[in-house]
C-alpha cells in the first residue's frame, strides 16, 4: 500500500489503466466491487461501510522511467508459467474479464466478502489471451471509450428543462421529472449495480435538484450503452467457456 500522494503522482505522470476494487463487501451484495480508472479516485466511491476503495495502477512513473507495477514474485510467476510473455495491458485485461465473470463471482462468493479479489491464471497462454479481449472491450466501455457507445439505444423523451426532480421507473421509462424520461430501460440495466450502486440511478440522484447538461444527457445515455455491452459481454464470456477449472 502506497500513501495517496504517491498513488496520485503515479496515475497523474503519464498514460495508466488502474484497477478499483475493495478487500471487503457488505453482506447485502454480492462481489460488483470492480471498476477501471485512468484518473485516482475518491476513497469511497463503493457503497460499503466496511471497507474503502483501493487503487491499483497498471503502471509507476519514477525518476527512473515508466516500469510495470507488478511484483517480482508475480513476474517470476508468470515467467514460470507462460513461455511466450504477455503484455501488462494483457494481464490487466484479462484480471478485468475474470472479475466480470459470473461464474467467478459465485465460485468465489464467499471468499469475495472478506479478502482482495484472487485471480486463477490458465495453464495455456492462449486461453489468457482469448479472454483479455473481451476485457479489453468492458475496460474501453467502462472508461467510455468504445465507439459503440456513439449509438444510443435509449432516447431522452418530453419537453421541459431537463432539471432531475423525482426519479421513477416504470415500463421502462425512467422519468427525471413529470415531462422528461429516458427510454426504452431494460429492467436489467435500471438494477444493473457496480460497487453496490445502481450505476444509473446514482448518476442522476447525484445531479438532483440541477438541469442536465447536454454533456451529461450524451453521458448518460453512453453510460446506459456501457451497461447494455457490459452484460451481453458478460453473457459471452460464460458462453465460450474461457473460465476453465475456476
Amino acid at each position: 500500500r502506497r500513501p495517496v500522494e504517491e498513488v496520485m503522482k503515479h496515475m497523474i505522470s503519464g498514460e495508466n489503466l488502474g484497477l478499483v476494487t475493495n478487500r471487503q463487501v457488505s453482506s447485502r451484495y454480492s462481489f460488483q466491487h470492480a471498476i477501471v480508472s485512468e484518473l485516482p479516485t475518491e476513497l469511497h466511491i463503493f457503497e460499503t461501510a466496511h471497507a474503502s476503495a483501493y487503487l491499483f495502477p497498471l503502471y509507476l512513473y519514477t525518476s527512473d522511467g515508466k516500469k510495470v507495477n507488478f511484483t517480482q514474485k508475480f513476474k517470476d510467476f508468470l515467467k514460470t508459467l507462460y513461455p511466450q510473455q504477455p503484455t501488462p495491458e494483457e494481464v490487466f485485461y484479462y484480471i478485468y474479464a475474470v472479475l466480470y465473470s459470473p461464474s467467478y463471482r459465485e465460485k468465489y462468493a464467499e471468499f469475495l466478502k472478506y479478502e482482495f479479489p484472487r485471480i486463477p491464471f490458465p495453464k495455456d497462454i492462449e486461453k489468457l489471451k482469448e479472454l483479455s479481449e473481451p476485457g479489453k472491450n468492458l475496460v474501453n466501455l467502462h472508461l467510455l471509450k468504445d465507439p459503440s457507445l456513439n449509438t444510443f439505444s435509449v432516447k431522452f423523451h418530453g419537453k421541459g428543462t431537463a432539471k432531475v426532480e423525482k426519479l421513477t421507473y416504470k415500463d421502462e421509462k425512467l422519468h427525471i421529472n413529470k415531462t422528461q424520461y429516458f427510454a426504452p430501460i431494460k429492467k436489467e440495466l435500471w438494477e444493473y449495480r457496480i460497487g453496490g450502486y445502481q450505476v444509473l440511478k446514482k448518476y442522476l440522484s447525484d445531479r438532483k435538484g440541477r438541469v442536465l447538461s447536454s454533456f451529461e444527457l450524451e453521458t448518460f445515455l453512453k453510460i446506459t450503452k456501457a451497461i447494455e455491452e457490459t452484460i451481453k459481454i458478460q453473457k459471452e464470456v460464460e458462453e465460450e467457456q474461457f473460465l476453465v477449472n475456476f
